[in-house]
């Protein structure tokens, strides 16, 4: 770092159990109630003395941080602890320090493997990501339009009211294709009953665990009792639920869906949505549905405030399937692993991965 009075501090769990600030000043000082809880929380075991923030100090001011946290890896039939973390970010006055690369690197060689697992990379740090050699999947990310008024906004370059016939329009054009896909799945939705839990099953964590990868992130009852309890946002409408797919009251399937609400959601300038996402899911071995009848299925348990439905897959049937029910292609999702240990060669092989948009903290980020 050019800027001599620039230090990094390791925030522990003990400080953070404290809630202590160490002094600082800055908007991003202190963290939120609900981030402290969400920490303490984790489903992995910690120690007081564990990192669970970097902070990047000018003085007493906070000019940067990230957090960090361990999460468990199943590789084969072993389970390893590796780092995980999110919110990496520097003021923009520090930003031309190189302070933000620092930041990266004490939070990528944090952990004793050396290894690190991290979803929902922003693009700016992806390249970071591949600089060091981390295993980067990138696989497709596809919207299911509900309401055109962000995307006809976005497009016509106004918010201005006299667009208000346009978005009628293009909204009337939607309700018309959902009514179609409704024709085309009833069969699907007379097969299969879905069900709101409040908690995750057994058979939830089973399929999970159960699933022939070689490389997964461990999500089992006390992750998703994590995901369903505990957020890192203060923002009310940003929501989790859990939901089995059943049939004759046995449960085939499940998915995990998030609602949240995007001041602006991409770079191609869609403002004030409110997004669903399909999380997690998974099919019980031996069952006939397929992953992108879990999505089809999944639409109706979104609120009808919601703009659109977020899901992602690196398959590619899934894929053509959904798009020709007019889902969207709208770039990609990510996921990003590192592993210290040699011996794991073929890890860069996302075939290999169980893949979810759940990576990390992605589900209470």
């Amino acid at each position: 770092m050019e800027n001599k009075n620039l230090r990094l501090h390791k925030k522990t769990y003990r400080e953070l159990a404290d809630q202590s600030d160490l002094g600082l000043s800055g908007g991003s000082a202190t963290l939120n109630e609900k981030t402290i809880q969400t920490l303490l929380h984790k489903p992995t075991p910690y120690t007081n003395d564990e990192v669970c923030q970097i902070l990047l100090l000018d003085g007493d001011k906070m000019a940067g941080g990230v957090n960090t946290f361990t999460t468990r890896l199943k590789i084969g039939n072993e389970v390893k602890e590796i780092q995980s973390g999110s919110h990496l970010y520097v003021d923009e006055e520090y930003r031309k320090m190189d302070a933000g690369a620092d930041l990266f690197m004490e939070f990528t060689f944090l952990h004793p493997s050396q290894s690190c697992l991290v979803g929902g990379i922003s693009r700016m740090a992806l390249k970071m990501y591949k600089a060091l050699k981390y295993a980067v999947f990138e696989f497709p990310r596809l919207i299911f339009l509900r309401k055109s008024r962000s995307v006809v906004q976005s497009v016509l370059k106004t918010e201005s009211v006299i667009i208000n016939p346009i978005i009628w329009l293009a909204d009337a054009g939607l309700a018309l294709h959902r009514g179609l896909l409704s024709l085309q799945t009833v069969k699907l939705r007379k097969q299969y009953t879905v069900v709101e839990e409040t908690e995750a099953p057994k058979e939830v964590e089973d399929i999970v665990l159960n699933d022939d990868a070689t490389y997964m992130e461990v999500h089992d009852r006390s992750w998703f009792e994590w995901a369903l309890r505990y957020t890192f946002s203060e923002d009310k409408r940003n929501q989790k639920r859990l939901f089995t797919i059943r049939k004759d009251g046995e449960i085939e399937a499940f998915f995990l869906t998030k609602m949240e609400f995007f001041e602006q959601a991409s770079s191609r300038g869609f403002k004030n949505v409110y997004l669903g996402s399909v999380m997690e899911w998974g099919v019980k071995k031996g069952a006939l549905l397929k992953e992108s009848d879990v999505y089809l299925l999944a639409l109706n348990s979104f609120p009808k405030e919601c703009d659109g439905i977020q899901v992602a897959s690196p398959n590619v049937d899934t894929v053509r399937r959904l798009k020709k029910h007019m889902f969207v292609g709208v770039g990609n999702a990510n996921m990003a692993a590192k592993l210290g240990d040699r011996k794991f060669k073929e890890y860069n092989d996302i075939n290999l991965w169980r893949v979810r948009l759940a990576a990390g903290d992605t589900i209470v980020d």
